[in-house]
């Protein structure tokens, strides 16, 4: 067997090897006119010819995809940099059927602008200058200053000279001088940004237009230097402590505070109601009384079931949430101290025999909670007996009372008021409606979907424990069945 191996010839290198291959490398003359010949073959789409040159450039160690990529076989005269010069203008100037047309001419040249002038193009400098340090000579930005200053004197052709001079040293002044760059923001300056962002909040397009286009010739662009949201990036710390404050005088009812602290915050460029929306930071709310009910498995009837067959089916421990009586439950009203610390025992059977079914005959959804090893929580919903009275249901069908749809109409327009930034009149409504007890940013929050999932008149956080909430819940009457959702 080692004879064999000895017999057996050695394996020798392949003579393709990319070594000798490095992008730009330079060749003698010919192997250069070797690859101008692969270059010329493949701009004219002869792929026989240029992949036969590639096999015998691939022979001699050389790789012509690594030593002539795409672009880098391009011959770049003076022509062709006018050509690009051209394509990067007209795409900055959104001229992109322009640009569309030079880019074909250019590719046909075997030229890819995409390539030669990426975005950024070297941070301002041609390839011819890549590599060197970004700080310029003072030649060149004195050349940059007297560009800007061509600009703003309206100098077009100055300024295009001076911008193929500054090319030609490898410095593209669009883009290390780009808009707002230059700008010098003195105060004068700064009161005009404040008055171009007030006329936009104000809704006046036409004073923001005419501030904007002076602002320009200036050499100073409002809309990257004050971008949307500008002023709610410049919350500090004592801004912070402002909001914080203004949000526990709300709390607190103290209405008078929390109006001094809005018109401090709105002075300084900032509205707390939509930096600190409602639905933001909710209140904590107290817990009701807890309140815990024996249900039947199969209905919640008590006439039907005797008690004692109540005291014997599974126990579960369900919300009772305090109805107010002026939506025309009374009857439900009486329900609440009737249940009042009662505890599921011999005493469960009474109450519930005595007032809860009697009391509870319009149709009601409850969703209860398992006490702990009873079986998963089912839904209850029943129907009310035929024998219903219809006077239970006269005061849910009743219209809403004349100063009912004055407070709706007022919520309305203190909506509109603020939408339209118009604080003073939102003010104003917000006053009168707190002297009748309505507060507004409760019954209309800014952000009503924030509460979404969350259903009755509280949230059941514990067992048997309710949670009420700030909006009370709609009840509808149809076809003579209540549903208490």
């Amino acid at each position: 067997q080692q004879q064999q191996q000895q017999q057996q010839p050695a394996m020798q290198p392949p003579a393709y090897t990319l070594q000798q291959s490095q992008p730009g490398q330079k060749f003698d003359p010919a192997t250069e006119l070797v690859l101008d010949q692969w270059v010329q073959a493949k701009r004219d789409k002869d792929f026989v010819t240029a992949d036969t040159i590639r096999s015998d450039l691939r022979a001699r160690g050389i790789e012509p995809d690594i030593v002539r990529p795409p672009g880098h076989d391009a011959v770049i005269d003076t022509d062709v940099e006018q050509k690009l010069d051209m394509w990067v203008k007209a795409k900055r100037d959104k001229n992109f059927g322009i640009a569309d047309s030079i880019r074909a001419e250019l590719r046909a040249i075997g030229v890819d602008p995409d390539t030669v002038r990426p975005p950024g193009f070297d941070n301002g400098l041609s390839p011819q200058g890549a590599g060197q340090d970004l700080t310029l000579d003072e030649g060149t930005e004195q050349l940059l200053d007297r560009w800007v200053a061509a600009k703003r004197n309206r100098d077009f052709v100055q300024a295009d000279n001076i911008r193929s001079e500054l090319r030609a040293k490898g410095v593209d002044p669009d883009t290390v001088r780009p808009p707002g760059f230059d700008a010098v923001i003195d105060a004068t300056a700064e009161q005009e940004l404040d008055r171009w962002v007030q006329a936009k909040r104000d809704k006046d397009f036409a004073t923001a237009d005419a501030i904007r286009a002076e602002l320009r010739q200036r050499g100073i662009e409002p809309d990257i230097l004050r971008p949307p949201g500008y002023e709610a990036q410049q919350t500090n710390a004592d801004i912070e402590n402002q909001l914080d404050m203004w949000v526990q005088a709300k709390r607190n009812k103290d209405f008078a505070a929390a109006d001094a602290i809005r018109s401090e915050l709105r002075a300084q460029g900032i509205d707390p109601d939509t930096v600190r929306p409602p639905a933001r930071d909710p209140p904590v709310l107290q817990a009701a009384p807890r309140a815990v009910v024996p249900l039947q498995r199969a209905t919640f009837y008590a006439p039907v079931a005797p008690a004692t067959k109540l005291v014997r089916t599974d126990l579960y421990s369900a919300a009772a949430p305090s109805l107010p009586a002026a939506r025309g439950l009374g009857a439900v009203q009486q329900v609440r101290p009737a249940l009042a610390g009662v505890q599921p025992a011999r005493q469960v059977a009474g109450a519930v025999q005595r007032g809860v079914a009697a009391a509870v005959r319009p149709a009601m959804r409850i969703l209860s909670t398992p006490a702990p090893g009873a079986r998963p929580p089912i839904q209850y919903r029943t129907t009310p007996p035929l024998s219903t009275p219809a006077s239970r249901l006269a005061p849910l069908r009743a219209p809403p009372s004349a100063q009912q749809r004055e407070i709706e109409r007022q919520l309305d327009r203190w909506v509109e008021a603020k939408r339209a930034k118009d604080f003073v009149t939102a003010d104003e409504i917000r006053s009168r409606l707190r002297k009748i007890g309505v507060e507004p940013d409760t019954a209309r929050p800014a952000h009503p979907a924030g509460a979404a999932g969350v259903g009755g008149y509280g949230a059941v956080a514990a067992v048997g424990t309710v949670e009420p909430m700030a909006k009370r819940q709609r009840l509808d009457a149809s076809q003579g069945t209540v549903y208490l959702k």
